[in-house]
C-alpha cells in the first residue's frame, strides 16, 4: 500500500457496539474520494470484544491499523494515533 494522504484516528474503549458501524462509515466515505487514507483505531485497553472487531476488519483491509495501549484516557490514546499517523491529513473521531 502507498503512503495514504488522509488518516482519519479513531481512539476506543470497549466500542463493541459501535466500532464496526463506525468502521464501515468511514470505509464507504473515503470510497467516494481518490485519497488514498488510513483508518487507526487506537484501543485504550478495552475490556470487550473491541480488539477482535478491529482486528478482524484488519485481515480485510491493509488500510486498517489497529494500535493497543494500557488505559490511560483519551488524551494519551488520541496523541497516540497522531503520532502513529502516516498520512498528510490527520482527522480524528470518536468511535
Amino acid at each position: 500500500m502507498s503512503k495514504p494522504y488522509v488518516s482519519i484516528v479513531l481512539p476506543a474503549y470497549n466500542e463493541e457496539e459501535a466500532i464496526a458501524k463506525v468502521i464501515d462509515d468511514v470505509q464507504a466515505s473515503m470510497r467516494t474520494t481518490a485519497y488514498q487514507y488510513e483508518i487507526l483505531v487506537v484501543d485504550d485497553g478495552s475490556t470487550d470484544s473491541t480488539t477482535r472487531i478491529v482486528e478482524s476488519f484488519a485481515q480485510e483491509n491493509p488500510a486498517i491499523r489497529l494500535i493497543g495501549n494500557d488505559h490511560r484516557g483519551k488524551g494519551y490514546t488520541v496523541r497516540t494515533g497522531m503520532l502513529a499517523a502516516q498520512g498528510h491529513i490527520v482527522l480524528f473521531s470518536d468511535a
